[in-house]
């Protein structure tokens, strides 16, 4: 009914849900026995709620009451001021409230850690331009728009500084400034549930810098080869390595390069760099692998998803290649134990971070240290599959695309496979 977490600061947290919403709230104890009290009223106090023995007095938040015991003078206390104001009107929900609000509600594991970043940053950009104490209901249309536009004259992060010296900045593009106000909407739409905040959330009809069409997935040799006829450097030639996928021939070249150091690297590095070029799993997906889902009986790995069906884990089934199963099999029979597939330690996932260093010193020093992560050799796991006619229904199960938009961004071709088309034609 209620749970307690021990936080990093060694101060402990009640969890707690009350009609349908959740709560977490600091006990202000770092005392366990203090702490597992607390937890006996409030559960006790939950109990008596819902067999309507006590009632949540008028202006009071059900949270409050349940967090104080149903003790109404230690509300009165901690707000110093007379609980028959509701402090929870909308009147005083500010931005910088709405937003703490709703990550405590977040139930664990319901977000990927990387999109709870993302969402966080997006936060403080907001927060940077209406100031914490903004009433959010008083955010109209307008007070959007004149986000965008000043969002839009701001300049991005510096990023792929060379030899100390720092790249021109480009501005926010739109399509950035689009999604911060997504995560806004999020957190609107959520407020409106838990009868926060009333009305839809003022997004309409806003107008948002043009945005540049991202670069076409492109080929090692494409790519080196503009680099070095435009001689580009820092940013520009990062977007482009952004946009790489390797043919079977290049697949095979750097899956060697990762085997040959395998003795300086962490011993899941290979099996989980030839897992991800096999199978065209996700970094994410990649660290959620369990041992149980390799089945060497089936020849299948089952991934574990998070993003396909909204709400809900969902699993594709990918078959596993005659050269990926050796590598499988060889992993297995000297792994450390646990139920984690890929570890450096015994039952211990690897952070996103963790898994990102991982790649970079397999590949550093080499031809192959400009791929920018894990995400390359999901590219290039499915442009093979297309440069073969695999049927799309087919590429669509292996890798979970499920929107048109993803196929159209996915659906390239090596130039070789082009140029036969056009021959056998005009040629």
């Amino acid at each position: 009914m209620a749970s307690l977490q021990k936080e990093s600061t060694g101060v402990f947290h009640i969890v707690f849900r009350f009609h349908g919403r959740r709560f977490k709230r600091s006990l202000e104890t770092k005392v366990h026995s203090i702490a597992v009290t607390r937890q006996q009223e409030i559960e006790e106090t939950i109990v008596l709620l819902k067999r309507d023995r006590i009632g949540v007095p008028d202006g009071i938040p059900a949270e409050e009451f349940i967090l104080a015991g149903g003790q109404v003078s230690q509300i009165r206390r901690r707000a110093g001021t007379d609980v028959a104001t509701n402090a929870s009107s909308n009147e005083q929900l500010t931005l910088k409230k709405i937003f703490s609000e709703f990550f405590e509600a977040l139930p664990e594991d319901s977000l990927e850690l990387t999109t709870l970043r993302t969402m966080r940053t997006h936060k403080s950009h907001l927060l940077n331009h209406f100031k914490p104490s903004f009433k959010i209901q008083q955010l109209t249309g307008q007070a959007l728009q004149e986000y965008v536009n000043a969002r839009a004259k701001h300049r991005s992060q510096y990023v792929d500084v060379q030899d100390g010296v720092k790249p021109e900045r480009r501005r926010v593009s739109g399509n950035t400034i689009k999604m911060e106000l997504v995560t806004l909407g999020i957190v609107w739409r959520w407020a409106t549930s838990a009868s926060l905040l009333t009305g839809a959330f003022p997004n309409r009809g806003l107008r948002y810098p043009k945005a540049d069409e991202k670069p076409p997935f492109r080929t090692y040799a494409e790519i080196a080869y503009e680099i070095e006829s435009q001689q580009l450097t820092g940013s520009k030639a990062s977007a482009l390595w952004n946009c790489l996928y390797l043919n079977t021939n290049e697949i095979a070249e750097l899956l060697r390069l990762v085997q040959d150091r395998q003795e300086d690297l962490a011993a899941c590095c290979f099996p989980m760099v030839a897992t991800a070029a096999f199978t065209g799993a996700r970094r994410s997906e990649l660290l959620r692998a369990q041992k149980s889902d390799v089945d060497l009986r089936a020849n299948v790995l089952t991934v574990r998803e998070k993003k396909r069906v909204r709400g809900r884990r969902s699993t594709r089934r990918v078959p596993i290649s005659s050269t990926l199963r050796p590598i499988l099999e060889n992993w297995l029979a000297k792994h450390s134990g646990g139920t984690i597939l890929f570890c450096e330690k015994s039952g211990v996932s690897l952070t996103p971070g963790q898994a990102q260093r991982l790649i970079g010193n397999a590949l550093k020093n080499s031809k192959w240290d400009i791929l920018k992560g894990w995400h390359t050799l999901r590219h290039s796991f499915i442009s093979n599959l297309a440069c073969k006619a695999i049927d799309q229904r087919l590429i669509d199960e292996f890798v979970g695309h499920t929107t048109e938009e993803m196929r159209r961004r996915y659906r390239h071709l090596f130039p070789e496979v082009k140029q036969d088309a056009i021959d056998s034609v005009f040629g």
